[in-house]
């Protein structure tokens, strides 16, 4: 079939993450040859977009309302999957994360609407793409008025059959967003002690049924403001668009997901959307000097845009690791840990008293400790680093971004969850053997490190996942999902 060139609108909300994923996938178009527009909301979410697709002049970059977002949903405080509190909490009310989800892609994101639907409407636009953040706005504002353009949600979550396809065919796979959290830690494989797997069958079981109902006693939030749009019901809410709608999701091959989970038809996966724009970004300046030091390699340290650590938890993650480290190696690598300016405020004297020490290095994107074994940086070129060579190690809170960009680089994880499909992330990686978890707190932090950079079976199975990931072109996908349509 021979491909033809369209007008693309790809539509993003707040959540950093998102705005990050939408520019990934703005890039892939681009290249390709479309002519690419992307709307976010006013604010850091459109500033941040422009930086992101500055060295593309074929993306035009718009602001499209407000939202109010008081909380990004992926934010902590921690869920402990495994506590008898959240497993008793969910008992008394098994539907918040339903709620959540259907609140935020509707009250949260009500100040889209609008301009979203202008935009739509005054543009000759081929294809529509929202985030599935804001999958209800923007598929609200699409069948609200006519035009000819196709529609193509893009879901930057984990694959999860149990979303797309009805729970006879999915009930007991792994999902990313259960009712119980502790459902969504089960390895794909099965377990050796009979009583275990069929206690795990029950849970997955029990687990479908409730997330069921909960998706339906939350689909009143979405229909009550597609009945004010002059729209009818949609079923399942959140649910109910993303099986209406053709998707991209990223992922959706191993090790994101369990080899045996069926896809979709209306779904087209686009594994990491590989984007060699990413690992161009240059490290330049006192980074690029202090890493040149690093002559032992580098273990990374990154939590995302929604993690705020605890005291006890930065404790263990700077004085306590680095002492670790050089007691029990002879060549310790230097640490570089990706830290907003405003989490090192906020933590500045307990991250001194886990040295003892003020830093030795400080300005304001930074602060350097015991003559720069650690750094703690406020922005870091994520992709660039993990492709450098230098990252013998990535410690990170398992978010869908990155798990796919450290996967891609071969690189091994210290998996350290606290939500979200954070623990999803982080069973499929423990399957794949890519990966080791650290406990509450932080307190076996430093011994999975070292475990981590010791254990040659981890860094082959790291290399061997990044080598099939190569293998899998998610931008050739991402395009012919847009012929298709």
């Amino acid at each position: 079939m021979e491909s033809k060139d369209y007008q693309v609108l790809i539509v993003s909300c707040d959540m950093p993450s998102h705005v990050y994923a939408s520019a990934k996938l703005g890039h892939v178009y681009a290249l390709a040859g479309h002519r690419v527009t992307i709307a976010a909301p006013e604010g850091a979410a459109v500033a941040k977009m422009k930086s992101l697709v500055q060295d593309f002049p074929q993306i035009k970059c718009v602001s499209a309302g407000k939202t109010a977002t008081v909380n990004q949903i992926n934010q902590r405080p921690i869920t402990d999957p495994l506590s008898y509190r959240t497993f008793f909490r969910v008992l008394r009310n098994p539907f918040p994360e339903a709620v959540a989800i259907n609140h935020m892609i509707t009250a949260e994101h009500e100040g889209l609407y609008e301009p979203v639907r202008k935009l739509i409407g005054s543009g000759d636009y081929d294809v529509i793409i929202p985030m599935h953040s804001v999958s209800a706005v923007v598929c609200d504002a699409f069948e609200s008025i006519k035009t000819k353009a196709k529609l193509l949600i893009f879901s930057s979550m984990p694959y999860d059959p149990a979303t797309y396809l009805p729970a006879e065919q999915t009930w007991a796979l792994p999902r990313a967003l259960p009712t119980f959290p502790h459902v969504s830690t089960y390895s794909s494989q099965r377990p050796k002690n009979i009583f275990v797997h069929w206690k795990h069958q029950f849970w997955k079981w029990l687990d479908t049924r409730l997330t069921k109902r909960a998706w339906k006693k939350a689909e009143g939030i979405v229909n009550e403001c597609r009945e004010k749009r002059g729209l009818a019901p949609i079923s399942g809410g959140y649910v109910g668009y993303q099986r209406k709608y053709p998707s991209l999701v990223a992922g959706g091959i191993a090790p994101f997901i369990d080899e045996s989970s069926p896809i979709s038809p209306s779904v087209t996966v686009v594994g990491t959307l590989d984007d060699a724009h990413d690992k161009r970004i240059p490290v330049e300046g006192e980074l690029q000097t202090w890493l040149s030091r690093a002559g032992s390699g580098i273990v990374y340290l990154g939590f995302g845009t929604g993690t705020k650590l605890n005291e006890e938890e930065i404790a263990q993650a700077t004085g306590h690791l680095v002492q670790s480290l050089q007691k029990e190696m002879e060549h310790p690598p230097h640490l570089l840990f990706a830290l907003r300016i405003s989490e090192q405020k906020r933590l500045r004297e307990a991250i001194d008293r886990a040295f003892g020490a003020p830093p030795s290095s400080e300005s304001d994107q930074h602060l350097e400790y015991m003559d720069g074994l650690i750094r703690l940086q406020d922005s870091v070129p994520q992709a660039t680093l993990l492709n450098s060579g230098q990252v013998r190690v990535f410690v990170s809170h398992m978010g869908m971004g990155g798990f796919m960009e450290g996967s891609q680089a071969g690189v091994p994880f210290v998996c350290c969850p606290s939500g979200c499909d954070q623990y999803f992330n982080t069973a499929r990686a423990l399957d794949a053997g890519t990966g080791v978890r650290v406990g509450h707190d932080f307190e076996d932090l430093s011994e999975c490190v070292l475990s981590a950079l010791r254990s040659d079976s981890l860094h082959d199975r790291a290399k061997q996942v990044s080598l099939k990931l190569h293998q899998f072109d998610g931008k050739q996908c991402a395009e012919a999902a847009l012929q298709k349509l």
